[in-house]
C-alpha cells in the first residue's frame, strides 16, 4: 500500500524507534510487529521487508548521530553509542515478542524476527565501526577514535560479517559488499592482511 514511499516510511519508523520517549518507542515497536505479522501471514516470510529495513538502517543511524552532534552532544565514540541505545532497546523488544502473549506472532515468525533483530544490531555495530575507522568529524565536532584495545574488539569483526551475511547476494548484493568492504578495512587497520584478503572471496 505504501508503494514507492515504503522506504520513507521505514526511515520514519526507525527514527521513532530511537526516540528517548518510551511511549513513542512502544508505539513504533507495536507497529513493526503488526507490519511483520501481516506480511508473514500474507507471504509466508518477511525477508523482503526485513532486508529493506536493514538496508535503510545505516542511513537512519548515521543521521541520528549527526543530529545529536549539532548540539555538541556527540564528542566521543561513547556518545555515539549512547545516541543509538533507544534503537537497540526497541530491536530487543521486538525480538522478545512472545508468541504465547501476542497472537500476531507464531513460533516461525518469532524465529525470523529474532534473525532480523540480531542482524539489525550487527548493522548498528557496523555503522559504529565505520565511524571509528573514518575518525569521523560530525558537523565540525571531532568524533574521537580511541585506539585502546576496547575500541577494536574481535566482536566488531563478527558483527560486520553477520551484517553482510544477512543480505542475499542475488537480491541485495550492494549491501553485502558494503559490510564486507568495511570488514576488510577493519582487518587492514589491525594489520591482519591475510584476513583482509579473505574478505574478497566471501
Amino acid at each position: 500500500a505504501a508503494g514507492h514511499s515504503l522506504q520513507n516510511l521505514m526511515r520514519l519508523i526507525l527514527s521513532l524507534m530511537n526516540s528517548t520517549s518510551l511511549s513513542v518507542r512502544s508505539i513504533a515497536v507495536d507497529f513493526i510487529i503488526s507490519l511483520f505479522g501481516r506480511t508473514f501471514s500474507t507471504h509466508g516470510n518477511i525477508y523482503h521487508l526485513s532486508s529493506m529495513f536493514a538496508s535503510v538502517l545505516p542511513e537512519v543511524a548515521a543521521r541520528e548521530v549527526g543530529l545529536y552532534s549539532i548540539g555538541g552532544l556527540v564528542v566521543s565514540f561513547t556518545d555515539a553509542c549512547r545516541v543509538l541505545w533507544p534503537l537497540r532497546r526497541s530491536l530487543a523488544d521486538i525480538q522478545d515478542t512472545n508468541p504465547l502473549d501476542d497472537d500476531r506472532v507464531d513460533s516461525v515468525l518469532s524465529t525470523e524476527l529474532s534473525v532480523f533483530c540480531r542482524s539489525c544490531q550487527a548493522v548498528l555495530d557496523g555503522v559504529l565501526v565505520e565511524i571509528r575507522l573514518r575518525k569521523m568529524d560530525v558537523v565540525g565536532t571531532k568524533l574521537v577514535y580511541d585506539r585502546e584495545p576496547v575500541a577494536c574488539l574481535d566482536a566488531d569483526e563478527e558483527s560486520l560479517l553477520e551484517a553482510s551475511m544477512f543480505f542475499h547476494p542475488e537480491t541485495h548484493g550492494f549491501q553485502r559488499v558494503r559490510w564486507l568492504l568495511s570488514l576488510r578495512r577493519l582487518h587492514e587497520f589491525k594489520a591482519q592482511w591475510a584476513e583482509a584478503a579473505e574478505t574478497l572471496f566471501e
